[in-house]
């Protein structure tokens, strides 16, 4: 869970047997720092989470520090995955091909990072923008398919399907109030 007020990302255990929820950040502590622990890490309004195909790398949106973080959940290590970004909010994991979406609210697109565990901190400028997901008024949430991505563009007040192979769009739902 992202709670982007008090600045942490909460693991919460699915098990019946319940056990505790693992804190990444420091509640109430804005800051920008990856961190060799969980509470070293320091966040400022995390925003959007994928998991990848394993459930070992968790990427979160640190939109107020304008990063994908990316967070080992065996190793509880906190890195910097993108740095440079403008207002990173919705996060999608495409499993087959190992990317991850990251939806850039400020700059109106969607940005494509092709991930290799363990690699260094990739700049925005070198991701590449989704064909047919860029000059949109402000993509907040992202899922995607093995073909497709969805981008909910909030300051248009519709859903965008963008087919990933070809970059043709389809709009779904807007024009409210």
């Amino acid at each position: 869970l992202a709670d982007a007020c008090r600045h942490i990302v909460v693991q919460v255990p699915l098990d019946v047997q319940g056990g505790e929820a693992v804190v990444w950040g420091s509640s109430g502590a804005s800051g920008d720092m990856d961190g060799p622990s969980l509470s070293a890490a320091r966040l400022s309004s995390p925003r959007g989470l994928a998991l990848d195909e394993v459930g070992q790398v968790l990427f979160v949106a640190d939109g107020g520090n304008g990063r994908v973080r990316s967070l080992d959940l065996a190793e509880g290590v906190a890195s910097t995955a993108v740095f440079g970004l403008q207002a990173p909010r919705g996060l999608a994991w495409r499993p087959a091909s190992h990317e991850l979406f990251i939806a850039e609210l400020d700059l109106g697109r969607v940005l494509r990072l092709q991930w290799v565990a363990g690699s260094a901190a990739l700049s925005a400028s070198s991701l590449s923008v989704v064909p047919g997901a860029s000059g949109l008024a402000a993509p907040a949430a992202l899922a995607v398919s093995s073909m497709e991505l969805f981008v909910a563009d909030v300051g248009a007040q519709l859903v965008v399907r963008v087919a990933l192979a070809t970059g043709n769009v389809t709009f779904f739902g807007g024009g409210g109030g």
